[in-house]
C-alpha cells in the first residue's frame, strides 16, 4: 500500500471520527474567551466565525488589521479535541503568537521550524503526537515535505488554518508559489474545516484563493477596511528633490517612530542617509541587507530607548512580523504598485489605535518606474522555455533533477523571483513537478546501526562521509523522493541524523520544452496578469489624484458598498489641513548639500575604502530610461569617440575627488581593461592617463585581463554579472604592495567588475582602493 493511499485513509477515518459538530452556544462561547483570554467581549464578527470553525464550517475571513484574526482559530483550537494547524509565512510570526500565547499561560502550543534544531523538532512533534498540543504552527515549505505531512496525517486534526492568505493568489500583493502547494496538502490530509485569513483582499483575489486552493463549500466574513484612526494624506511633488525636502519639512510634524518605504533599495539607503544627515536616527532595510544587519535594525527600531531608531527606510522586505504595535506614521516616498500593497504598508501604523499618518510622496514620474516593474515582473514564453531547457541539461537519475539556484540564474539571466515562479508555471502547465529541496550532498550521523531498508542501510555504511545524493540514488536506483522520505523517517525516529549541503530544488520532469510551443498565450496567462497589473496600478494612481474622500476610495477598492456621503473626516480631502510647515535655514542648508551630494553616488564594496561615481547614467522618464548631462556626454565619449568630451569630464572629475575623495593620498592609478581586448580607441585609457597628469599621480596602468569576458550589460542578474568576471583580472605592473591605488573605470553597473578588481588588488598587498567611474548606471541588481 503505497504513502498516499495510506493517508487518504487516515484522512477517512479521520473525517468519520469528526462528524458534523452541535451549533455552539453563545454563553459557552464567551466564557471560553473570558478564561482564555480575559475579555468580557468578542470583536465584530469574532464570534460568528468562531462558531462556524467550532462547528467545521470552512470559512474565508478577510479582517483588517488590530480586528483579532488569531484569536478566530486560537479560541476554536483551545476549545475542541484534535489539533489546529497553523500555516503561517514567517518564523518572526509563529513565534510572536508563541511567545504572546504563553504568557497568558496557553502551553499546549508550539511551532515546528527551521529556527529549532533537530532535536527539538523531534519533541515538538513527539508532544504533537501523544495530543499535549493543540495548536500547531509551520510553514508552507515544511508541508512539502512527505514525511512531516504523513506525520500530521496519522494526528487527530480539527481544523487547518492558513494565515495570510493572500499569498495564494497570483492576484495578490505578496504572491508566494510556496502556497500553491497547500492544495496538495489539504488533498492528503482532509482536515474537518479549513480557516482562511487574511486583511486585505479584493474580491478578485477572494475568488482565487478559493480556486487555487480547491475550496467551493467556504463562508465569506469581510469586515471593513476602515482604520479611524489612520488619517490618509496626499502630498504631491514636482520632482525627486522635492520629496526629500517634502519629507523633513512634513516628518518635522509628526511625533513617535515611524516608517519611510521605497520602491528600490537604493532609495531605502538615500532616504536613510538624508535623513542621517539631518540629525534623524535613522537605518535602511531591504533585502539586500545581510540576516545580521537586517535584525539589529529591526531590533533598534523596536528599541524605545535613546539608542533606538525613530525612523526606518525600507523596501517592501520590512513587512510581514513587524508587529510594533505604536507606529505613528508610514510615508511612501515611491507610488505602489497597488492599492492592497500601500493599504498593508501604511496599515502598519497605528496598531494600538491611536491616530496615526499614513502619507503618500507623489511625483507623475513615478508612475513610469512602476511600468517599468510591470514589464520587468512577466515571464514570456521564452523565459519558462529557457528555463525548461536548462532543467533538461542538468544531470538527472530517471526524470529527477536537481537544481541549484545560483547556477540556473547563470544559465538562464533570470533572478531567483523569476526562477521560483516560473518553476511553478511550469508544474501548473503540467511540465514538471516540484518536490522539497534537497541537499547536493548529505552528511549522515548513526545512533542506530539497525534498519530495515537495504537503501538506508547503504547510506549508514557511509555514515560520517559526504554523500552525494544524485550518485547515491543513481547507483541504488532509488527515487530521491523515496530515500529522502526514508531518510526523515529514520530521523524522526532517532536512529540517524543528517544535514546537507547546497540546497537544491527537485524537480521531476514530465513534459519536453518542445512542447511548450503549443502553449497558448491565454494558457500561459501572462497577458491577464499584466493586464490586472496594469489595472491595479490605475487605481493605485486615482487614490493619488483623487478629490474623494480617501478612506472611501480605498473601502471601495476592497468591494464594500460605500455612498457619496460617506467621508472619513480625517484624511486631507476631507479636512485639509494648510501646510506650515518651513524648513528653518540651517536645515535647509543642509537639504541642498545632501540633494548636490547625492547627484554623485557614492560606489562601495566589500574591498573599496570609498568610491564615487560623477552622475547617474541614466534616470527613468515616463517609464523609459534617459540620459543625465554626464550620461549624454559619456555615451558619446565611449562609443562615439568624441575625445573633445574629455576635458569636460575632466574638470567634473576634479571637482568631485576634490569633495569626495582623499586625492592628496593617491600613489597611483590603475584602470578597468576594456572587454574587447582589440580596441584601437581605449576611452578609459585615454582618460585615466590624463587624469594621471593633471593629479601628478606617478603611474597609471591596467589591470591585466586572464580570459575573456561578455560586456556586463549583457549580463541580466548579479549572479551571472558575478560569474563573468570573477578571476578575469591580475595585477601587471610594479609591485603595489603598501600602495594607495585609485580605481578608475567609464560606468559602473552593479559594482561587480569593481569589486573584483579591487578584491585583486588588495590581494597584491594594496593598502587602500578607492573607485572612482565617470557614471554609474541606475541599474538595480535583481
Amino acid at each position: 500500500m503505497n504513502d498516499d493511499l495510506k493517508n487518504l485513509l487516515g484522512a477517512i477515518t479521520q473525517r468519520l471520527q469528526n462528524p458534523p459538530a452541535p451549533p455552539v452556544k453563545q454563553p459557552e462561547l464567551h466564557g471560553a474567551l473570558q478564561q482564555h483570554f480575559g475579555y468580557a467581549e468578542f470583536k465584530p464578527q469574532q464570534e460568528a466565525i468562531i462558531a462556524a470553525l467550532l462547528e467545521r464550517r470552512s470559512v474565508l475571513a478577510v479582517l483588517p488589521t488590530g480586528h483579532g484574526k488569531s484569536l478566530c482559530y486560537q479560541l476554536p483550537a483551545l476549545m475542541q479535541e484534535g489539533l489546529t494547524v497553523v500555516v503561517s509565512p514567517l518564523i518572526s510570526l509563529m513565534k510572536d503568537q508563541i511567545d504572546q500565547l504563553r504568557r497568558r499561560g496557553i502551553t499546549p502550543v508550539a511551532f515546528i521550524n527551521s529556527s529549532l534544531a533537530l532535536n527539538e523538532q523531534r519533541r515538538e512533534m513527539a508532544r504533537v503526537k501523544n495530543g499535549t498540543v493543540k495548536l500547531l504552527y509551520v510553514a508552507p515549505e515544511r508541508l512539502r515535505s512527505r514525511a512531516f505531512t504523513a506525520e500530521l496525517a496519522r494526528c487527530r486534526l480539527s481544523l487547518f488554518v492558513i494565515d495570510e492568505a493572500h499569498c495564494v493568489s497570483q492576484w495578490g500583493h505578496d504572491f508566494r508559489p510556496s502556497y500553491l502547494a497547500l492544495k496538495d496538502t489539504l488533498r492528503i490530509l482532509q482536515p474537518p474545516a479549513v480557516a482562511l485569513f487574511t486583511a486585505t483582499a479584493t474580491p478578485e483575489v477572494e475568488a482565487d484563493i478559493l480556486q487555487q486552493l480547491g475550496l467551493e463549500a467556504v463562508e465569506k466574513f469581510v469586515g471593513s477596511v476602515a482604520r479611524p484612526n489612520l488619517h490618509f494624506r496626499v502630498h504631491r511633488v514636482d520632482s525627486d528633490g522635492d520629496k526629500f525636502r517634502a519629507l523633513a519639512d512634513l516628518l518635522e510634524g509628526f511625533p513617535g517612530k515611524g516608517i519611510v518605504y521605497t520602491a528600490r533599495k537604493r532609495e531605502a539607503q538615500e532616504v536613510a542617509a538624508f535623513l542621517q544627515n539631518l540629525g534623524i536616527a535613522a537605518d535602511f532595510y531591504h533585502a539586500g541587507r545581510r540576516d545580521e544587519e537586517r535584525r539589529q535594525v529591526q531590533e533598534r527600531f523596536f528599541d524605545d530607548s535613546a539608542n533606538g531608531l525613530r525612523v526606518v527606510a525600507a523596501t517592501n522586505a520590512f513587512g510581514l512580523g513587524i508587529d510594533k504595535r505604536d507606529i505613528r506614521f508610514v510615508v511612501h516616498f515611491s507610488l505602489p504598485a497597488s492599492l492592497e500593497a500601500y493599504y498593508q504598508e501604511a496599515g502598519r501604523a497605528g496598531r494600538d489605535g491611536w491616530p496615526a499618518q499614513c502619507l503618500l510622496l507623489y511625483w507623475e514620474e513615478d508612475r513610469g518606474l512602476q511600468e517599468w516593474f510591470i514589464k520587468e515582473s512577466l515571464l514570456s514564453k521564452t523565459d519558462l522555455s529557457k528555463l525548461l531547457r536548462a532543467v533538461e541539461a542538468t544531470p538527472a537519475v530517471g526524470k529527477f533533477h536537481w537544481l541549484a539556484p545560483k547556477d540556473l540564474e547563470w544559465q538562464t539571466g533570470l533572478d531567483n523571483t523569476k526562477l521560483t515562479v516560473g518553476l511553478s508555471h511550469l508544474q501548473r502547465l503540467g511540465f514538471l513537478r516540484q518536490y522539497p529541496h534537497i541537499s547536493r550532498e548529505l552528511r549522515v550521523t548513526l545512533h542506530d546501526a539497525e534498519t530495515r531498508d537495504p537503501a538506508l542501510a547503504a547510506s549508514l555504511q557511509k555514515a560520517g562521509e559526504v554523500i552525494d545524493t544524485r550518485e547515491f540514488c543513481r547507483a541504488h536506483q532509488i527515487a530521491p523522493v523515496e530515500w529522502m522520505a526514508q531518510l526523515y523517517d529514520a530521523q524522526w525516529r532517532g536512529e540517524l541524523h543528517f544535514y546537507g549541503v547546497e540546497d537544491c530544488w527537485l524537480v521531476e520532469h514530465l513534459r519536453p520544452a518542445t512542447e511548450l510551443a503549443a502553449i497558448t498565450e491565454t494558457q500561459l496567462g501572462m497577458h491577464d496578469l499584466e493586464r490586472q497589473k496594469q489595472r491595479r496600478l490605475e487605481q493605485m494612481l486615482l487614490y493619488a489624484i483623487t478629490p474623494d474622500c480617501r478612506e472611501s476610495v480605498i473601502r471601495r477598492y476592497f468591494g464594500e458598498a460605500v455612498s457619496e456621503k460617506d467621508r472619513c473626516e480625517r484624511c486631507d480631502n476631507c479636512n485639509p489641513i494648510p501646510d506650515t510647515t518651513h524648513s528653518p535655514p540651517q536645515r535647509q542648508t543642509a537639504i541642498a548639500e545632501y540633494l548636490q551630494r547625492r547627484e554623485t553616488p557614492e560606489l562601495a564594496g566589500p574591498d573599496l575604502d570609498g568610491g564615487v561615481a560623477l552622475a547617474f547614467h541614466t534616470f527613468i522618464q515616463s517609464g523609459e530610461h534617459a540620459y543625465t548631462e554626464v550620461g549624454t556626454r559619456v555615451h558619446a565619449f565611449k562609443y562615439q569617440g568624441e575625445k573633445a568630451q574629455i576635458e569636460w569630464l575632466l574638470e567634473r572629475t576634479l571637482k568631485v575627488l576634490a569633495e569626495r575623495l582623499p586625492c592628496q593620498e593617491i600613489d597611483a592609478i590603475a584602470f578597468v581593461p576594456s572587454t574587447k581586448g582589440d580596441r584601437s580607441y581605449a576611452p578609459v585609457t585615454l582618460f585615466a592617463e590624463t587624469l594621471r597628469q593633471r593629479l601628478g599621480v606617478r603611474a597609471a596602468f591596467q589591470l591585466r585581463k586572464n580570459r575573456a569576458t561578455r560586456p556586463q550589460k549583457e549580463m541580466v542578474t548579479m549572479e551571472q554579472k558575478r560569474r563573468n568576471v570573477a578571476g578575469a583580472f591580475a595585477v601587471h605592473s610594479p609591485s603595489v604592495k603598501g600602495q594607495r591605488i585609485l580605481l578608475v573605470d567609464d560606468i559602473c553597473d552593479s559594482g561587480a567588475t569593481l569589486d573584483e578588481c579591487a578584491r585583486v588588488l588588495k590581494a597584491a598587498g594594496a593598502a587602500k582602493v578607492y573607485a572612482l567611474t565617470l557614471t554609474k548606471t541606475g541599474h538595480v541588481a535583481k
